[in-house]
């Protein structure tokens, strides 16, 4: 009978490492899940306010066309703080949305790097820091358990793997 329980230890081993690995595999999916879903309300957010400065230049025209004559530019005043307040917020979205993709904007060149670089690598400007959203959910690692049951020697081998997975957010 020794020979069972061993058996039934092990499968019962088992089958809490693969609870874990269940468990494990669940909380990123939720994160990344979470992640994806940010991404995809910043860049609406960011499609709103370009249709709202389209909707508030095509509002500028018709005041410029209807007061063309007179000198009153208050309502064209108004409307251009409209437009400057609505590409700041886009600029304040698109910060958040490259933090989120772990994306740094050179300050001096403008152009978007990935990876964590300290240096422009078109330009040579020292570069900030940014820590990628993602980062703090366990490193996007993917578990995989293969269960090998030799038969002959009662005996099992478990075989957990841990591929890192790439953030492919468009």
């Amino acid at each position: 009978m020794p020979l069972f329980e061993n058996l039934g230890k092990k499968v019962s081993s088992l089958a809490q490492e693969a609870v874990d690995s269940s468990k494990k595999l669940a909380q990123v999916t939720a994160a990344k899940s979470k992640n994806v879903a940010e991404t995809s309300r910043l860049k609406s957010a960011i499609a709103d306010e370009k249709k709202a400065i389209r909707h508030s230049f095509t509002k500028l025209g018709k005041v410029y066309y209807e007061n063309r004559n007179s000198a009153d530019f208050s309502a064209m005043a108004e409307l251009c703080g409209e437009i400057d307040a609505r590409y700041i917020e886009i600029e304040s979205l698109e910060e958040r949305l490259n933090q989120q993709r772990g994306i740094v904007v050179c300050p001096e060149c403008s152009i978007e790097i990935e990876g964590e670089c300290r240096f422009c690598p078109n330009c040579g400007a020292r570069l900030p820091e940014v820590v990628k959203v993602s980062e703090t959910v366990e490193d996007d690692v993917e578990d995989v358990v293969d269960i090998d049951v030799n038969d002959e020697d009662n005996e099992a081998e478990v075989t957990v793997t841990a591929d890192e997975t790439e953030n492919k957010e468009q």
